[in-house]
Formats: structure tokens, sequence, C-alpha cells
């Protein structure tokens, strides 16, 4: 629907956009569900459940903001045709659509749980005929920022329709509240790239590496951590900060699994 070379300029983008679930995403997913299937039983399952989203979408959304904010200086590194350098435009929507893909895998415990494979399928079934529609829709509109769009929205109702149906089947008292703060913020340093890259190279570095520096105190500000959490934080950073028991710290990892 669009000449071939903006869907050269498309596929640079979403390759890149791509690397936070091979990398985040997979390794989450991957980690977490034999705890899940594990946690089933117990107690506290469901703040587990809760806090598995939750903390899992804050690491998410640091990526997302780094890509965001350095896919124009990645383009530069990796291609040296300038007709790719225009992809960073829609690396920000792409990588946001990446944070619902999270989402939904992490807020689906209840279909997983059940074993209602059926619900799943058919949630498949409709975000598909909806990202075909809206691909038809957009891409005439709006170009490579139309498809775009439309894999951002394909995903947030995929993850809609997934917890609707979840929630039915296993209630979670996710924060949901807190996940909306979260995506806002990481979505306003996200999109810094469209008004940064304008600058000089040096300058434009420092401003990005800020912004994703200032990402988690933006959210205290704004009330996001619990008191237990900020303790732990403490903790952690005066555990690692002392480089004299780096060895014994990391010998203390093998014992994770267990505790958790």
């Amino acid at each position: 629907m669009a000449l071939l070379k903006f869907v050269a300029i498309y596929t640079m983008a979403y390759k890149i956009a791509s690397v936070l679930k091979l990398v985040i995403v997979d390794s989450i997913k991957m980690a977490l569900t034999p705890l899940v299937l594990k946690k089933m039983n117990t107690t506290d399952n469901k703040r587990f459940y809760k806090k598995s989203m939750l903390y899992s979408s804050f690491v998410l959304m640091l990526g997302i903001i780094a890509v965001s904010l350095f896919s124009y200086e990645i383009l530069k590194v990796i291609t040296k045709s300038t007709t790719f350098w225009s992809a960073w435009m829609v690396v920000p929507v792409l990588s946001l659509s990446v944070f619902f893909v999270n989402m939904r895998e992490t807020t689906s415990y209840g279909l997983l749980i059940n074993r209602k494979s059926r619900i799943i399928g058919i949630n498949v079934v409709i975000s598909t005929v909806l990202n075909i529609a809206l691909n038809i829709l957009l891409i005439p509109l709006w170009n490579i920022t139309g498809t775009a769009v439309a894999t951002l929205v394909t995903q947030i109702v995929y993850w809609r329709l997934n917890y609707h149906f979840s929630q039915k089947e296993y209630f979670i008292p996710y924060e949901q509240k807190k996940v909306v703060i979260l995506f806002l913020t990481g979505a306003i340093l996200s999109f810094a790239g469209l008004v940064l890259n304008e600058i000089s190279i040096v300058p434009r570095l420092l401003l990005k590496v800020m912004c994703i520096a200032a990402f988690p105190f933006i959210l205290y500000t704004l009330n996001f951590y619990e008191t237990v959490e900020l303790q732990a934080l403490k903790g952690l950073a005066g555990k690692w900060s002392d480089i004299r028991n780096l060895g014994e710290n990391l010998r203390s990892l093998k014992d994770t699994d267990e505790e958790i």
C-alpha cells in the first residue's frame, strides 16, 4: 500500500523496536512463566502476579525510553543511507506498542491457569482483523506513521481483550493507576527526541541520558513507589555500593531462585 522505500524505512524502525521484545519481554516471559505456575496455590500469589506485571513494565519502560531517545543515533551508526534516518520518528510509537505486549503476557494469568486457549485464539483473530483494517485505513493517510499507530492500537486492544477475560476467570487486583502513571511518564520522555534531535550532538546526548536517569525520580514525585519498595531499594543500593563485598554479593545471587 506504499512505496517500497517506505516499506524499507518502516522495517528498519520495526527491527529496532523489536529488540525490546526479544531482549526484555521474551526474557521476562521465560523467567516468570514457571514461577506463575509454582505460585498458583500459595497465599501470596496475587500480590506476586500484580507486582510481576508492575516491575516488568517498569524495566521495559526504561528500555523503551532509551531505545526511543537514541534511535536517531542508532540509525546513523548502523546505516550510512540518510534515507533510513527518518525511521526514528516512528520508533517511539512501535516501542510503546511493545509495552502492551508485555502487559498482555503478564496480565493473562487467569487464562493460563484455567487453560482457556480458545479465548486466546479468538482474541488473536479479532486483533488480526483489526490490524488489517487499521492498516488499510491509516496507511493512505499517514504512511509509515499510520501503520505504526495501527500496531500500537492493535496491541492495546489485544491486551485489553485478554485482560478482560482473564480477570473474569481469575481476578487479580492489578495496580492500574500506577500503570497509567508509568505509561504516560514514559511516553512523554520517549517522544522527547522529537525536540532534542534538532540540537547539536553533545548537549543532545547529555539531555537524553538525563531523561532516562530522571524517569525513576519523576515516578517518585508521583508517589509511584510503596514504602517497603523504597526501603528495599535503599538496602540494595547500600549492599552493592561497597565494592569490597562484590564477590560475596555475586555468590548470594545463586540462592535467588529459591528465595523467590
